[in-house]
């Protein structure tokens, strides 16, 4: 009995993971959304003692953007102490001036990469003024779960 239920429960931690890392924000759809599920999934790997550290989230949720915003992946991946309230920030600025273009702190398609770069320096020198937000309270699902 004890061999199955290992079994089984090596296989539901193996589902989550896979669910995690196939994880893709979908262009249109709401952030909070897709951050709900991606702390859900933490949330069910913790339950099941699997921790995933900060840095394995932040490379989770930036490879889950999607192309239009290989720009803003491309330097989070390059910025090591960006920490994950600074991805959201940025993130949603982002889907924000997508949503609304008039009301646009950019003038052109041409703006992004420097001003991107300048944000995620910004927060990430913000953030760690303030000290690392990840701690042990991080993955219990109630503090894990975004609420709208």
């Amino acid at each position: 009995m004890e061999s199955t239920w290992t079994a089984s429960n090596e296989q539901a931690i193996q589902n989550l993971r896979n669910k995690l890392s196939s994880l893709v924000y979908v262009e249109g759809t709401e952030w909070d959304e897709h951050m709900n599920q991606f702390n859900t999934i933490i949330a069910q790997l913790a339950l099941q003692n699997v921790t995933i550290n900060e840095a394995e989230k932040k490379s989770l949720i930036i490879r889950s953007l999607p192309k239009s915003m290989s720009v803003i992946s491309t330097v989070f991946s390059a910025t090591p102490t960006i920490t994950m309230d600074a991805i959201d920030a940025i993130v949603r600025e982002e889907i924000e001036h997508e949503k609304n273009p008039n009301n646009q702190k950019r003038n052109t398609k041409t703006q992004p990469s420097a001003n991107t770069a300048q944000r995620v320096q910004h927060n990430s020198n913000r953030n760690n003024r303030r000290g690392n937000s990840s701690n042990s309270n991080n993955l219990k699902p109630n503090n894990l779960i975004r609420k709208k």
